[in-house]
Order: C-alpha cells, then structure tokens, then sequence
C-alpha cells in the first residue's frame, strides 16, 4: 500500500514524501505523461521529466468506445494490451493509468468498472483510480463502494484513489480514506470551492491529493499563473497536465494547451 507522510505543512503549501512500497517520491511534483518522458528519455543526460519519479498514462474513452468494448471482447483485449504495452514502457518507478472520459460517459456499468479496475492491476499501476465519470455524487459513491468490495475480494494490494469533480465528491470520499490510498482531483475545469475544500478538509491530512488533467496556465484564478506552482498551497501533492491524442484533440476547439501522446 501506499503512503503519505507530510513533512512541512505551512500557508505557502506543504512538502511530504510518498512512498509506493520502498519507492519515496518527494511531493510536491509534476508528473509527466508517458510520451512525455519517453521524449524526454532520449535526450541524452535530460533528466528533467525524470526527477520525480512519476509518470501518467492517459486514455480516452467516449461512450462508443465502452460499449464496443463491452460487445467486442477482441478490442477489449487490444486496448487492454495497448494499455499494457504504454505502461510497460515507462521508466518510471511509480506509474498512473488514467482515464479520462468524454461527458456522454454518464453510466458506467458494474462490469465496464471492474475491467478498468483490473486494467490497472493487471498493468502494474501503483495506484488505482476509480474511474470518474460525468454522473452525480451519489451515483459516484455506489461506484467507489464496488470498486471496494473488488479491491478486497480480488486481495489486490495496490492501493485505491478516488476522484473528486466536485466539493460533494470530496465530502463523500472523505468519508472512506481510511480506506482509500489517495484522492485525485478532476482539473479539467477551474473550481474554486473544489480547490479550497481541499485545502479545508485535507491539507492537514497524511492524504495524498493528485490534481488530474491541470492545464498549464489557469487565467480565472486572481493571481495568473503555471498552476503547477500554484496550486500546492491548496495542499495539492502531485500534478499532471491535460494530454490528449490527435483523435481526441479534433473534439476541442483551438487554441488549447496540450502535452503528451498525440499519436493515440
């Protein structure tokens, strides 16, 4: 299992260490993408993306893709490999697979969430998000419940992360983080009372809080600026940027900012 230890906690942010069995990462950090990092990796004597020991695997999934998947075990298992195949690529000690998904993935079904639960396993993720998908609150928890119920029927040792979109996810994931390895923050769009119910609920915690998909510059916060240096004062641990592929990106207006696979 992982764990969080904060090391110094003050009103400019905070510092601590995560540790992924013997693994120790120093937070805050910025956790690349895994194209990002393989770039990176071939610039001989560039560490830069390196230094933190991190590395993020995104993929995209519309409700199409989920449904094929569900009516095509062949594709499913094509993904799976494909996701497989990014994860093992990394060089990085400690990997994220994340799912990013589009907002007409309102339901996902009980069968649909246990396979990306075991993706992660089955990937040799070092933590498993509980995929958040655009429903409401309560909705959410009876997911976070099943993913539970798996994680312990299934003796996976990985430890779980929820997601938070919203400040009633965070109230409702609060309530099973003695049980939870981390919670992760949904940054696709700017919420204040997001942000600051983080820093109100879980800034004095030893939790570990992972802002998802945090664009390289916010311009609706009062002091402009790299959120990856602003937001640690909000009690925010590790960071990663939006990433989309050239299949994604055609769903988006230009100009946005974009890091990572844009072959996927």
């Amino acid at each position: 299992m992982s764990q969080f230890v904060v090391e110094v906690n003050d009103a400019n942010g905070r510092r601590g260490m995560l540790d992924f069995g013997g693994i120790h990462i120093m937070t805050p950090a910025y956790v690349p993408s895994d194209e990002a990092c393989h770039m990176v990796g071939e610039i001989p004597d560039d560490a830069r993306f390196r230094s933190s020991g991190a590395c993020e695997c995104d993929l995209w999934f519309q409700r199409s893709d989920i449904e094929r998947f569900r009516l095509h075990p062949e594709e499913k298992e094509m993904m799976e490999a494909a996701a497989c195949g990014r994860m093992d690529g990394m060089q990085s000690p400690a990997r994220l697979l994340h799912f990013n998904v589009f907002s007409d993935v309102q339901v996902l079904q009980k069968e649909s969430l246990i396979d990306l639960l075991s993706l992660q396993c089955r990937a040799n993720a070092s933590v498993i998000e509980i995929p958040r998908v655009f429903c409401d609150t309560p909705a959410y928890e009876r997911a976070v419940q099943c993913a539970l119920k798996w994680h312990q029927n299934a003796g996976c040792e990985t430890p779980l992360m929820g997601i938070a979109r919203t400040a009633s996810d965070l109230l409702m994931l609060e309530q099973y983080l003695p049980q939870l390895g981390g919670i992760g923050i949904d940054c696709r769009r700017f919420d204040k009372q997001l942000l600051y119910q983080v820093r109100k609920r879980l800034k004095q915690q030893n939790v570990w809080v992972h802002a998802f998909s945090a664009p390289l510059r916010y311009s609706e916060i009062m002091n402009p600026g790299n959120l990856r240096k602003f937001i640690n004062w909000f009690g925010v641990d590790t960071v990663s940027s939006f990433t989309m592929s050239d299949r994604v990106m055609q769903y988006f207006p230009a100009p946005f900012p974009v890091t990572g696979n844009r072959n996927g």
